[in-house]
């Protein structure tokens, strides 16, 4: 590897030039308490986005052209919204060109295999579709990454563990064989409205989506069997090259808008199962609202950077002042059972 460091972090101060108004729960302070946790705690190497050239979104076919367009607009406030969870603000379009350009600066430092863990401060914005916005995403840098590895040649999967399921990402790339694995809270009582079991692509990418639904409630322990039953041997069969993961860490049970229970030791375990796979890996922080966040990712990027010992105070310091959970186990065995008999990638991985 060209660097003495095997994690590289993405980060500009041009990443906090962003405002979706007071009230919103996505803030740049979230971002500046991210750097400033890595700082104090991992050995990294701090890596500079370039902001892309919007000609890729289109060339790679994840945005149109009109909706480029309108993004455009609204960057010069000829709109109030792109939807009504997205507020226009100046300079929307550059900004979104930039943290997609962040993603895409991940692809290219582990293609040229000078880190073998990247993440991007600010990424995974995984709602956006081809022709809208969706959730605060504005552009998919999921579905540019994902699409950019595979026309490199390059065998990679998709892992989102977001609270929301991952709909415009496998939406974008529903005819593509790239496999998309989304484990999410049942899409019956939270947004995006979809994400179902019954959604596995269509044409060539026909298999290669798989939504994992969970009841709402549901904690580590459903969280890491789903891990254990349904993603460790399909990663395992399907053996990519790169994995992709959206990182998003709203599932955590102090979370303002989901209705999750994973605590930071749900995060812990989930990075040490990963970091089993050996795999490069570029991770989108994704999701996440609570005043944690920087502490949940911090867990996860040091557990798959082999800095443990980096970490224990951090889960110590967790473990000491997080309030205690009231959480009742849920039953996904049912679910875990009917995905692995019915769904297609089974069948295709031959598992």
């Amino acid at each position: 590897m060209g660097s003495k460091n095997i994690l590289g972090v993405i980060f500009s101060k041009d990443y906090l030039k962003f405002d979706y108004g007071p009230t919103h729960p996505l803030k740049p302070e979230r971002f500046i308490k991210t750097i400033n946790a890595f700082r104090k705690n991992l050995q990294f190497d701090l890596i500079t986005p370039k902001k892309i050239n919007h000609q890729i979104l289109i060339d790679l076919n994840i945005h149109s052209q009109e909706y480029i367009n309108i993004v455009r607009e609204c960057s010069d406030l000829k709109h109030n919204f792109l939807t009504l969870d997205t507020p226009c603000f100046r300079g929307i379009y550059d900004w979104a060109l930039l943290y997609c350009g962040g993603t895409i600066t991940g692809c290219d430092l582990l293609l040229e295999k000078k880190y073998q863990i990247v993440f991007n401060t600010l990424g995974g914005l995984h709602h956006a579709k081809y022709d809208k916005d969706g959730g605060f995403c504005v552009f998919n840098d999921c579905a540019l990454a994902l699409t950019y590895l595979f026309e490199k040649k390059q065998k990679v999967a998709y892992l989102d563990i977001d609270a929301h399921a991952g709909d415009g990402t496998y939406l974008i790339l529903y005819d593509k064989p790239i496999l998309k694995i989304s484990i999410h809270e049942d899409p019956r009582f939270i947004y995006p409205g979809r994400g179902f079991i019954h959604e596995v692509g269509k044409n060539e990418g026909y298999g290669y989506t798989l939504n994992i639904p969970i009841p709402p409630g549901s904690g580590d322990r459903e969280f890491i069997n789903v891990i254990e039953q349904l993603v460790v041997p399909i990663l395992t069969k399907y053996n990519p090259d790169i994995l992709v993961i959206q990182c998003g860490v709203d599932g955590f049970y102090l979370d303002p808008l989901p209705h999750l229970y994973y605590t930071h030791h749900g995060f812990l375990e989930f990075a040490k199962i990963i970091r089993k796979f050996k795999k490069s890996i570029l991770l989108c922080s994704g999701g996440g609202y609570s005043k944690y966040v920087h502490y949940l990712h911090l867990i996860i990027l040091g557990t798959l950077s082999y800095q443990d010992e980096k970490i224990e105070k951090v889960i110590q310091h967790l473990d000491n002042i997080l309030p205690k959970r009231d959480q009742k186990s849920k039953d996904i065995e049912n679910i875990i059972k009917k995905i692995q008999k019915n769904h297609p990638i089974f069948d295709i991985l031959n598992i």
